[in-house]
């Protein structure tokens, strides 16, 4: 819940609606990234090539969070 509340306060200061209600980019990863050893933030955005700022810091994570769900959600 907490990131979600960030994504859609980020895409509406986009000018953007975001149009799920919930969207959770670990069972999303499992289903349409099948065979990955792990599933934690480390690997999905090394798998996209997503460069994590500030690592286990609330903005870092969310910024590449955002990322992976750019990734997963397009």
């Amino acid at each position: 819940d907490f990131d979600l509340g960030l994504l859609q306060k980020k895409y509406r200061e986009m000018g953007q609606e975001l149009s799920v209600k919930s969207f959770c980019t670990l069972k999303v990863s499992q289903h349409e990234i099948p065979g990955l050893q792990s599933y934690n933030l480390d690997a999905l955005c090394s798998f996209f090539g997503i460069k994590i700022e500030e690592r286990h810091r609330a903005i870092g994570d969310a910024k590449a969070t955002l990322e992976l769900f750019r990734e997963l959600y397009n």
